[in-house]
């Protein structure tokens, strides 16, 4: 049993309560009032987390904390929701649990019965039922008229994307390797060299890739040959230097006799002799006359053999090179090679072959004048000539070797072209591939969870066919409030719902508040029999269960009560909240009589909701308005900063309503009763109970006091002015009653 709540912060108006010492202990039967917005809520809120163990996930746990302190009966405490000695053993009978345990059938609502489902086990069921049906239908779509997996039509078109992505590379390669025929290489080759080239670390340039094209698609070629003709050596070169630079003279000769015989030979046939004054004969008679005046001695023997033979030499060189015509092209290679090493080559050629044939006319004049020097152009023209020989040669070694090996280099080159497109849409394959691996493990699971959904609905349909409630029990607790057969239940297998008719046979397709509450309160009372509900151990809290209700009815539901809990060992502990003066006043006059297991309390509000003792007049007096007037005129004596966020507009327009249907009880509703009072009011007079006004204004859509409470312009904030404003007119209309009331 609760003994006493000590404390209560931060949940919801229960900003920072703490119980004075005054504050009396709960009892068997607990009685609180308190004016709508003070509390009461709030505090079957606590109930609740205390039943549940935690604060429920439809309470926002910004508003209401853990932060409390409740004193049982045995002198232990509570400070948490989890693990309390509470846990499932506390019914709750509020505004929510109207709403949750009465509902119009969602399916039914499209058909032309009307169902209603009752229990909020039951509506559980069914809400959960309608979501697995709604997560159903979310995995289809409709193409072509048929209905198919979203998700295994995203995989599909994934795949197609990724296909059509490897169809067009393998276009691409066959593009550029201009393969005709699409069977030769396709889709499925690519995908093929894709999987086999995916970890080569080789990094493919388009340059490279050009490259890779062209000997791929260029034609076999033949082999060609290397130039390898004789070169004129560097030593030959030397040897050649040394003779055309050495003058070659005769042993025994002067030097004087020399020149003269050399001068002489410059004389032409015909010209008259300087010396003998005879005309000259030919130059072969006079050079072969001075060829034997002049002896030959070994040296000059051997002068003559070595240039001969290096005459000979070169020439022969000469002549093997002659006509010698470098014919090779462009095309003729299939190897790397550009025009220009072409163009080089025949220049460094032609060049050289000059520059033999100027060795050559050197080698004849000194054979000719061996007596005199010649000088030869250095050999760099025979360098270049080399170098350029030696890479044309290499090229054409290169084209050979190319020629030998030409199936392997075309493969070679079809995969470095392959490998490129591999690089180069490696990372939108990958994408596209990761895709389809989520999708495939997605269809997977939505395929698992249809299975699992079907099951749950099957299980859950098997379920709600076990949540019948005893209809004749319910239907004996609304016989007992309603005063007569009013309603009739029948449970409908088909829609596992209930059909509710009234005493005319007909469907109960409009319910009023006021039934739905009556209905909802028979059904809260009939689940305390259920068979895993310990009523003995059970704390029963009832917060307001008259709403809507007229005095009749509000009357058999008392007796209801008093007949369902007046044995006071079938339950632990009760608590009945309530802001009804009428309800308030019955069932505290029923417990009077109980005394020691009896206690009265009221829940209040200024800046935090707190819980008190009633005060003298909830105790003593039977008229709501005598007690509401006591309220203001407290608030009147309050200072000002202290009634911040008391609900007071309700109690001001009770007062104006009770106080006008005495004055004028002819008149149908609160307006037009104020009408008549104000009608002979002057415009100042108006204006200054331009409150009371707005307060008559927005009460005449209705007859029904209750209902009123419902309107925000009576939450707001209000102050001592219009309280002192309803005194104020009460005063100006019957001085007499306002004396008497300003004794209370």
């Amino acid at each position: 049993m609760l003994k006493k709540i000590i404390k209560i912060k931060n949940f919801g108006c229960f900003k920072d309560f703490k119980a004075n010492d005054k504050l009396k202990e709960f009892k068997k039967y607990n009685l609180l009032w308190g004016l709508n917005g003070t509390g009461k809520t709030t505090l079957s809120n606590l109930f609740r987390c205390l039943n549940e163990g935690c604060i429920p996930e439809d309470i926002d746990k910004n508003s209401f904390k853990e932060n409390f302190d409740i004193l049982l009966e045995d002198n232990q405490h509570i400070t948490n929701f989890e693990n309390n000695s509470f846990f499932n053993r506390i019914k709750i009978f509020n505004r929510d649990f109207v709403d949750k345990n009465l509902t119009l059938d969602n399916q039914s609502a499209k058909t032309n019965t009307i169902t209603y489902t009752i229990g909020e086990t039951s509506k559980d069921i069914k809400n959960r039922i309608s979501e697995l049906n709604f997560e159903l239908t979310s995995f289809y779509e409709e193409v072509n008229g048929k209905k198919e997996l979203i998700v295994e039509n995203n995989y599909n078109n994934i795949n197609k994307e990724l296909d059509d992505l490897y169809k067009d590379v393998a276009d691409k390669i066959r593009l550029d390797l201009q393969i005709k025929n699409a069977p030769e290489y396709n889709i499925r080759h690519f995908k093929k060299d894709y999987q086999k080239l995916f970890n080569s670390k080789v990094l493919i340039t388009e340059e490279y890739k050009n490259e890779s094209v062209n000997k791929y698609i260029q034609p076999i070629k033949n082999k060609l040959e290397v130039i390898n003709f004789k070169i004129i050596t560097n030593e030959q070169i030397l040897e050649i230097k040394d003779i055309l630079s050495n003058k070659i003279k005769r042993a025994d000769i002067k030097e004087e006799l020399v020149q003269w015989l050399e001068k002489g030979l410059d004389y032409k046939t015909g010209d008259t002799c300087p010396f003998c004054k005879k005309p000259l004969y030919s130059f072969e008679e006079r050079y072969n006359e001075i060829q034997n005046i002049i002896k030959k001695d070994d040296s000059y023997i051997e002068y003559e053999k070595n240039i001969k033979r290096i005459f000979d030499e070169i020439n022969s060189l000469y002549i093997s090179i002659k006509h010698v015509y470098f014919s090779l092209r462009l095309d003729d290679f299939s190897c790397n090679i550009d025009q220009s090493d072409i163009e080089d080559y025949k220049y460094m050629y032609e060049n050289y072959k000059k520059y033999i044939e100027d060795v050559i006319k050197s080698l004849q004049l000194k054979i000719n004048n061996p007596d005199k020097t010649y000088c030869l152009d250095d050999n760099k023209i025979i360098i270049d000539y080399i170098k350029s020989r030696e890479k044309i040669n290499q090229l054409i070694i290169e084209h050979n070797f190319n020629v030998d090996n030409i199936i392997d280099i075309k493969n070679k080159a079809k995969n470095n072209v392959i490998a490129y497109y591999v690089q180069q849409e490696k990372e939108s394959i990958e994408y596209y591939k990761k895709r389809l691996e989520n999708y495939f493990e997605q269809v997977n699971n939505v395929k698992d969870k249809i299975i699992d959904i079907k099951n749950e609905i099957s299980n859950l349909n098997a379920e709600l066919k076990n949540q019948k409630i005893p209809i004749k029990e319910l239907e004996k607790y609304l016989y007992i409030v309603f005063g007569h057969k009013k309603f009739s239940l029948e449970y409908d297998e088909i829609s596992n719902s209930y059909n509710i008719y009234r005493e005319t046979g007909e469907m109960a397709k409009n319910l009023s508040e006021g039934e739905k509450t009556v209905i909802s309160f028979a059904y809260f009372l009939a689940t305390l029999k259920s068979y895993n509900f310990n009523m003995k151990k059970a704390i029963i809290v009832i917060d307001d269960p008259v709403s809507s209700l007229d005095q009749q009815y509000l009357f058999n539901l008392i007796n209801l009560l008093y007949e369902k809990f007046k044995d006071k060992d079938s339950f632990e502990q009760i608590f009945i909240l309530t802001h009804n003066f009428y309800f308030f006043k019955k069932i505290r006059n029923i417990l009077l009589y109980k005394k020691d297991f009896f206690e009265l309390f009221q829940i209040n509000k200024k800046d935090t909701s707190y819980i008190d003792n009633a005060d003298e007049y909830l105790r003593k007096y039977t008229s709501e308005y005598v007690h509401i007037i006591k309220y203001l005129k407290n608030v009147l004596n309050m200072p000002e900063n202290e009634i911040k966020e008391i609900p007071i507009g309700n109690s001001i327009r009770k007062i104006l309503e009770i106080f006008l249907a005495f004055r004028i009880p002819s008149k149908k509703n609160i307006t037009q009763r104020y009408d008549v009072i104000t009608s002979r009011f002057t415009e100042e007079e108006r204006c200054r109970y331009m409150y009371l006004n707005d307060i008559a204004n927005a009460s005449s859509h209705t007859e029904e006091s209750e209902d009123i409470d419902s309107l925000e312009e009576f939450k707001l904030f209000v102050t001592k002015n219009e309280i002192e404003q309803l005194f104020n007119f009460i005063k100006l209309i019957d001085k007499e009653h306002y004396d008497e009331v300003m004794k209370i």
